[in-house]
């Protein structure tokens, strides 16, 4: 395994051998004695040590199996300094370049850590700080959280519930636990058959499927373009300027005028979408 980084010293000794996160990760597992360091190359700025770093590490280069870096380099910071948005994208790329044994060797991490988890009050914190921060980017997406409904409003509520369109208000359903075909909803109070349990057997029809099917795609669908749109909105200026300022200025002078993230690839297939 390789990892490629960048670092500002005045003494090459220091000890450094990378910020990225799966880079400390590996060596705290492995200890720091099973890493060696290389100088590849030493810059007389930060605008070239970017560059030179953006050069080797692409996107190609973090496809690789063998390699701990996560994201395209040039931007200094790593993952860590990443917006949300693009961390996940990096951690969904990762996560498809990954072989089946590799997800199925986390998805078992992942699992046991939430069997054997102690929550603690700190934990706890953590988790509301995480999901508070979650509301502020998109309010939208948590419904009613955060609200609170009013005493008319609860009111309508409780009586809708209680209302004649209810009819299964005040009852229960019961199950036939040796005929899967047979459920009933029973008043409170009133007789069960004998031997039957609390519950109700869940049944689809071949037409019953299809029209599941059909409704989450129509949800993808409607998913993909309110995200075309919104990129649309967010690219189209970038891209339109794009073609007037690189006549003039390099690669390097345009990634940081636009404060640019992607890669040279993203952004042409973005000329080939949104046909600017």
């Amino acid at each position: 395994m390789i990892y490629i980084g960048q670092h500002q010293t005045e003494n090459l000794d220091d000890g450094y051998m990378g910020s990225g996160l799966r880079i400390q990760r590996a060596i705290e597992k492995y200890g720091i004695d099973n890493f060696e360091k290389t100088i590849l190359f030493e810059c007389n700025s930060e605008e070239e040590m970017n560059q030179k770093e953006a050069e080797i590490v692409n996107e190609d280069f973090i496809a690789r199996d063998d390699v701990y870096n996560i994201v395209p380099g040039g931007w200094g910071g790593g993952f860590k300094a990443l917006s949300f948005e693009d961390k996940s994208k990096a951690s969904k790329k990762r996560w498809q370049n990954m072989t089946e044994e590799q997800k199925r060797q986390i998805a078992d991490k992942v699992r046991n850590f939430q069997l054997h988890r102690k929550w603690t009050k700190e934990s706890r914190n953590n988790l509301s700080d995480s999901l508070k921060e979650a509301y502020k980017r998109d309010p939208s997406k948590w419904g009613m959280t955060g609200k609170h409904a009013s005493d008319e409003t609860k009111e309508k509520m409780s009586n809708a519930a209680k209302g004649s369109n209810n009819s299964n208000f005040g009852c229960h359903w019961w199950k036939d636990p040796n005929d899967k075909t047979k459920c009933l909803s029973i008043k409170e109070g009133d007789p069960v058959p004998e031997g039957w349990i609390r519950g109700k057997w869940q049944s689809f029809s071949a037409d019953g499927l299809k029209r599941v099917r059909e409704a989450g795609k129509r949800t993808v669908d409607k998913m993909n373009k309110a995200n075309f749109e919104r990129n649309k909105e967010k690219f189209v200026p970038i891209l339109k300027e794009y073609k007037a300022y690189l006549l003039e200025h390099t690669w390097t002078e345009f990634v940081k005028h636009f404060n640019y993230k992607h890669s040279k690839k993203y952004l042409f297939e973005r000329f080939k979408m949104y046909m600017v």
